[in-house]
């Protein structure tokens, strides 16, 4: 969650914004599943940002408007995404062209609905 002490987004460096990306879809993910990351977290957390659903795990969008807003700029702004990686399994920045058919084929299989 936003707890005051990051940085706005714009003083910042890429590398810098990337990782507070990562650490704001883990802190999410904490909030709304109990878990850091799991399977397909970056998606699940990417839905309410991009205003698909209000409710996921076991919270409401709302809770995290400033996170989900932060979040969104930074996406925005490094053209990244944050992204899973089986091999080795660790999260990476991915460009929001590559991140985003995966999304489209994560939504097309019906997960996370």
């Amino acid at each position: 969650m936003n707890d005051g002490n990051r940085k706005d987004a714009v003083e910042l460096p890429v590398a810098a914004k990337w990782h507070a990306m990562r650490a704001l879809v883990s802190d999410i993910s904490e909030a709304a599943y109990a878990a850091r990351w799991t399977v397909d977290t970056e998606f699940c957390v990417w839905r309410p940002v991009q205003g698909e659903t209000a409710r996921w795990g076991y919270a409401e969008a709302s809770q995290f408007a400033a996170d989900l807003a932060a979040l969104r700029a930074l996406a925005v702004e490094t053209g990244l995404r944050v992204r899973h990686s089986q091999r080795p399994p660790v999260v990476v920045p991915v460009p929001l062209a590559e991140w985003d058919v995966d999304y489209q084929a994560w939504v097309a299989r019906g997960a996370g609905a």
